[in-house]
Formats: structure tokens, C-alpha cells, sequence
């Protein structure tokens, strides 16, 4: 067992509008991201599912031609193998 605090694991900065931290488990990833307005998330998608918590600010969510707007304290579970953007 491990325990983590956000504030000591360092960003790593993927492009000026994009940055992330992440906590890897054995079968298990959480990320944190900030996304800067403008910030373009290509379409993938994951063998597992995706869950997106929103602290702050409002993201959209592209599936095909469905496009999903999920806000701050809100969450969103993307089931496994569905191709998104964001």
C-alpha cells in the first residue's frame, strides 16, 4: 500500500495547453489533467473504462457526432473501447 498527495507528484507538461499528473497502480491509472482553453484531447479510446471528474471550468466530450458537455463536480463514465475526444 502506497499513499499519494497530488501536490508532490510533478506535472508533466504535453504540449503549452496540456499537462497531467499520473498515479499508476498495478491494474489501475488515474490522471489529472489541466487543459487550457483551447486544448484539443484527439480521439482514442482504452480497454478499460474512463471516468472524468470536472473540478473547475466545463469539458466537451466527442463520441462520433454526439458531443456530451460535463461541468464542474459533475463526472462522466466512458465505457471501455469507446473512441472519444475531448
Amino acid at each position: 500500500m502506497k499513499t499519494y498527495r497530488w501536490s508532490d507528484i510533478p506535472a508533466e507538461q504535453l504540449n503549452p495547453l496540456t499537462a497531467r499528473k499520473m498515479i499508476h497502480g498495478s491494474s489501475v491509472t488515474v490522471g489529472r489533467f489541466e487543459l487550457k482553453k483551447g486544448c484539443v484531447v484527439p480521439t482514442h479510446s482504452h480497454i478499460n473504462e474512463q471516468l472524468s471528474t470536472i473540478d473547475s471550468g466545463c469539458l466537451k466530450f466527442t463520441f462520433g457526432e454526439e458531443e456530451i458537455f460535463v461541468r464542474a463536480g459533475e463526472t462522466l463514465v466512458i465505457p471501455p473501447n469507446v473512441p472519444h475526444s475531448a
